[in-house]
């Protein structure tokens, strides 16, 4: 929906704070160790159990 005026504007405004987030994590790190104890401690122990078998590799491309 970046085809109005408005759409576009708020696309552009969500980039940027997206790239001031990750330019805040860069100069913190402990801001993202923080981040993956609140992950671990909101997983509660689950891990990820991937749904592609190990055996199955992407096809080459052309």
């Amino acid at each position: 929906q970046g085809k109005s005026d408005l759409c576009h504007k708020g696309m552009l405004h969500a980039g940027k704070v997206m790239a001031l987030a990750g330019v805040e994590l860069l100069e913190n790190p402990e801001l993202v160790a923080k981040a993956k104890e609140e992950f671990d401690n909101r997983r509660g122990g689950e891990t990820y159990i991937c749904p592609i078998p190990p055996e199955v590799k992407p096809s080459p491309l052309r």
